[in-house]
């Protein structure tokens, strides 16, 4: 039974194979393969966006946010509409609008591959209901240590 089933697989083969000659060659075109320069990319973008929507989320649990406020990464590199971005506030749950036009609730969340791919940019929270106030003891969350906070 094994040299039978051993055939049928070696005569399938070679049908298959003669049937469609460049079928490996047309599959092996449309594989999408990455450089590892593009799959970093990727990467970075993903792990920004992820990290700004758990700053995000952080802000919103912790109940003393009121505003939260665009980071821009300061250098050479930095996209003009993310430096116009820069120490802009919006309240907690209103979204950045970019001169581009694309908005979105932080930094690798704006929706458009022009403003999100490769962003470095940043939240910072704003405490309390008067943005310009230091917070007192009795606004930081428990299990914060206080310290932490005022320096």
């Amino acid at each position: 039974m094994a040299v039978h089933q051993e055939k049928a697989v070696q005569s399938s083969r070679g049908r298959l194979k003669h049937r469609r000659p460049d079928a490996n060659r047309r599959v092996r075109a449309r594989r999408r393969v990455l450089s590892p320069g593009k799959a970093e990319a990727i990467a970075r973008t993903q792990v920004i966006k992820a990290y700004n929507q758990g700053l995000e989320e952080g802000f919103r649990q912790s109940g003393v946010v009121s505003a939260k406020v665009w980071l821009a990464a300061l250098d050479d590199r930095t996209r003009p509409t993310h430096l116009e971005l820069h120490e802009t506030q919006v309240g907690l749950d209103e979204d950045f609008v970019s001169s581009s036009g694309a908005s979105g609730p932080g930094p690798g969340q704006l929706g458009t591959a022009e403003e999100d791919i490769s962003c470095r940019c940043a939240l910072e929270a704003i405490l309390g209901d008067d943005s310009d106030s230091e917070p007192s003891f009795e606004e930081i969350p428990s299990g914060v240590n206080e310290t932490e906070v005022l320096e």
